[in-house]
Order: C-alpha cells, then sequence, then structure tokens
C-alpha cells in the first residue's frame, strides 16, 4: 500500500494520516510501502506514485490524504500503462477524500476505486446557520458531528449518495445540496449580521465547493 499523505502540519493531513496509520496498523499482513507528503497536490502526487510503481512493481492499494492526491496516483497509473480495469486481478485501489467533480468523474469511469465525501456545501452552510444564532443571542452546539459519505462505483447513483448529494456536481450546476429552496426568515437582529469569511484557497475545488455555500446560505 502507498500511502500519499497530505500538507503535513494541517489539522486535515494530520488527522487523516492519524487515522489512517491507526487503522492499517490492526492489519499486520498489510504492508505500507511507501508513505511520503504530496501536500494535496496532484502533480506532486504523481511524481511520488510513479517513484512508487518503479520500486514497487506489485503496490496493490493507494490511499490519497484528499483527491488530488488519489488523482495523481490514477494518472501514474495509466502513465505507466498499468491496468485502470476494476475487473482486472492487477487493477491498483485507489482511494481519495473529498468528493471533487474529477474523483466523482473518476469513479464513474472505474479509475478510482472510491472517495469519501464530506460536502462543504452544507457544511458552509451550517456554519452561516451556527453565526445566525449567535448573533440572536442563541448558543450553538459545542461539537457537531458531521456526515460522510463514502462513494464507489457500485453506490454512486444510489437513493443513499443521491440523499446525501455529490456536492461538486451541485456547485457546477449552481445548486445548493440542501436539497430545498425555502430561505430561512431571519430576525431583525440576524438582518445585521455581517460575516467574514476566509478561505485558504479558491484552486481546491473542496474550498470553491465551501465558498458556494457561504454565498447561499448567507443570501
Amino acid at each position: 500500500v502507498v500511502d500519499l499523505q497530505g500538507l503535513r502540519g494541517t489539522t486535515a493531513a494530520e488527522s487523516r494520516e492519524k487515522g489512517f496509520m491507526g487503522e492499517i496498523s490492526k492489519y499486520p499482513n498489510i504492508k505500507v510501502v511507501v508513505s511520503q507528503a504530496a501536500d494535496f497536490n496532484q502533480e506532486k502526487a504523481l511524481n511520488i506514485m510513479s517513484n512508487a510503481l518503479q520500486a514497487h512493481p506489485d503496490i496493490d492499494a493507494v490511499f490519497g490524504a484528499n483527491d488530488d492526491n488519489a488523482m495523481g496516483a490514477v494518472k501514474a497509473i495509466e502513465q505507466a500503462g498499468l491496468s485502470t480495469d476494476p475487473k482486472s486481478k492487477k487493477y491498483i485501489y485507489v482511494i481519495g477524500i473529498d468528493g471533487t467533480a474529477q474523483a466523482i468523474d473518476a469513479i464513474r469511469k472505474g479509475t478510482l476505486a472510491a472517495t469519501i465525501s464530506q460536502n462543504p456545501l452544507t457544511m458552509a452552510e451550517e456554519a452561516v446557520k451556527i453565526a445566525y444564532q449567535i448573533k440572536a443571542g442563541q448558543t450553538p452546539k459545542a461539537h457537531i458531528l458531521w456526515p460522510h459519505q463514502l462513494i464507489t462505483h457500485d453506490n454512486i447513483n444510489s437513493p443513499e449518495v443521491k440523499a446525501y448529494g455529490l456536492w461538486s456536481e451541485e456547485v457546477a450546476k449552481g445548486k445548493s445540496s440542501s436539497g430545498s429552496s425555502q430561505k430561512a426568515t431571519p430576525s431583525a437582529a440576524q438582518k445585521s449580521l455581517r460575516i467574514g469569511y476566509s478561505v485558504a484557497t479558491l484552486q481546491n475545488p473542496f474550498f470553491v465547493g465551501m465558498t458556494a455555500g457561504v454565498v447561499k446560505q448567507a443570501k
């Protein structure tokens, strides 16, 4: 197995690496042959995976700390002329995190085995609602466990995934993943609310989705 880590030092990268290593350690028969930071960067992931394939031609699977890492691995596999057919015995299972448009397209084609979506649209919408609550003098929950969804070639068209929402496709269509066209009715105090929003980068589709959620809910 190849472990393509995220940008070390960031919460997402550290937490995902901790979760991956904690779970993989339960299976002594699974060997991690390469574990390297690809920095959530597709080009870096491609280069690391290309080198990994040369050093370890018998790789079975890849964990990408996000979909960019995963898609870099898929491209390296394709460039190496290896099978991307899920029915092949030599298929390398690649899994990512986020549910980006590129990952969803690759899952439909079968070149990417899976992604774990956490839906930044609804996540951002909820954050704005919490700001409304605070402005109105309410106390929001101290901790909110946000649902995630494993998306594979087998379940991508299932009612479960449709109910959760393919956020990247919804962003492309300019729709909210909440599935509702109803607008909240703010109080007088809430109407005066001004929200400052800062995002790490708009080069990452996950943050583009989060931005869309903030703007939609604010409106």
